[in-house]
């Protein structure tokens, strides 16, 4: 029989791969990307000014320092993630050590499941309806600046581009991956009639970020499951619906919920 040419079992090893790699390796590619297109247009003249205080026997700005050397170390980490990603199949030779799950007694998952619906339910009845209050403070500066706009001197709505939405991060006001789910909600669910419409709907914008909340008590009951401790995911989840800085970010729009559920 004739053996598989080296290429052939090159893709075949990485074939079996996990699927997780491929997203990792996705990822990694989509956040290289993201610093080198901000990067390198003006790192030669950051590294200039750099070079200019330095010759002028100072120092220069903490953010020129910051952003060439972060850009810097965000490129030379990227290629040592790929590397180790492309090594994987041969660091992860011998034989495979499957970890040893916990089993939990089916009474007990049930009753968690059982519990937590009643708990994201009752959670979701008394928080929605703060899905439809004034957005504040840093709300409002996210819906303004990346995903509703603002008007001009003369009146007019001036809506962000999308590439503002997705990139624009000279503030921690944009939790992008908030503001992108936020917007597209927002153009799904919201279509104003008429001039006199308010331009913008509070509840179509934090929409996303009260569903991931809610996820985040279904996510927390899973992981005690799979760690085989439903008795303590049920007390788990009873006691994060209750916490307060759950009932608030459950609802807001800022990428809190998002965390909350990841």
């Amino acid at each position: 029989m004739e053996q598989p040419s080296v290429i052939r079992q090159t893709l075949a090893k990485y074939a079996g791969l996990p699927w997780y790699f491929t997203l990792l390796l996705v990822a990694l590619a989509l956040l290289f990307g993201g610093i080198w297109r901000e990067g390198p247009r003006d790192l030669s003249k950051v590294a200039a000014l750099i070079q200019k205080a330095h010759e002028a026997g100072g120092i220069a700005r903490t953010q020129d320092y910051a952003q060439y050397w972060l850009t810097v170390v965000s490129s030379a980490g990227f290629f040592v993630c790929l590397a180790l990603i492309l090594a994987g199949p041969w660091l992860v030779r011998g034989p495979s050590r499957v970890p040893v799950r916990v089993q939990a007694a089916p009474g007990d998952l049930r009753w968690l499941w059982i519990i937590t619906a009643v708990v994201a339910l009752a959670s979701a009845v008394a928080n929605a309806p703060r899905l439809h209050h004034s957005f504040w403070f840093d709300e409002e500066c996210t819906a303004r600046r990346f995903v509703v706009g603002e008007f001009t001197a003369d009146g007019v709505l001036k809506t962000p581009k999308w590439e503002r939405t997705l990139f624009y991060y000279n503030d921690p006001n944009n939790h992008p991956l908030c503001s992108i789910l936020g917007r597209a909600g927002h153009e799904l669910l919201h279509t104003p009639s008429g001039l006199n419409e308010f331009p913008f709907h509070e509840g179509a914008i934090r929409l996303p970020m009260f569903l991931f909340g809610l996820g985040g008590l279904v996510a927390l009951a899973w992981l005690a499951a799979v760690a085989g401790r439903p008795k303590a995911g049920m007390f788990a989840v009873l006691l994060l619906a209750l916490h307060p800085w759950y009932v608030r970010y459950s609802v807001e729009a800022r990428g809190y919920a998002l965390l909350l559920a990841f």
